[in-house]
């Protein structure tokens, strides 16, 4: 028997740190993803600022992950939604860790942002967002 399999690239938020994405990496996996890769963006420094002697000449961040789910996707955004609660009821004491309140889901260059809770009107465009990409809409009751 064959299963669906979700294709999606998640953003994350600027400044969060590789720990950030592993954490997500790792959620993701044990949830029900077949592959979770690191989106990799590489900066180079601007000439003239201060400092620049110090840094390296090409700085590399995670900046999302490409995911490959095994399911459907409103399974997949549920799944981003309870890292995304379980992050802010997390009660660390790195604030910036914390900071972690949305996050971007990309499919052939439509995007949505979630958050949780989703507030009503967000699940309206959620609900959308599934309908365009073939998906069925199941909410999962939390509570």
């Amino acid at each position: 028997m064959s299963h669906a399999v979700v294709r999606f690239d998640v953003t994350l938020p600027a400044g969060a740190d590789v720990r950030v994405a592993s954490d997500l990496r790792s959620h993701l996996l044990k949830s029900g993803a077949e592959a979770v890769e690191p989106v990799r963006v590489r900066h180079t420094p601007s000439r003239g600022r201060p400092g620049e002697a110090e840094r390296p000449a090409e700085l590399v961040e995670i900046a999302g992950l490409a995911v490959s789910f095994a399911g459907d996707l409103m399974q997949a955004i549920d799944v981003l939604g309870s890292w995304l609660g379980y992050r802010r009821n997390a009660g660390t004491d790195d604030d910036e860790e914390r900071q972690v309140t949305s996050i971007r889901l990309e499919i052939d260059g439509d995007v949505i942002e979630i958050t949780n809770p989703l507030l009503e009107h967000e699940r309206a465009l959620v609900e959308l967002f599934v309908r365009r990409h073939g998906g069925r809409v199941s909410w999962t009751e939390r509570p």
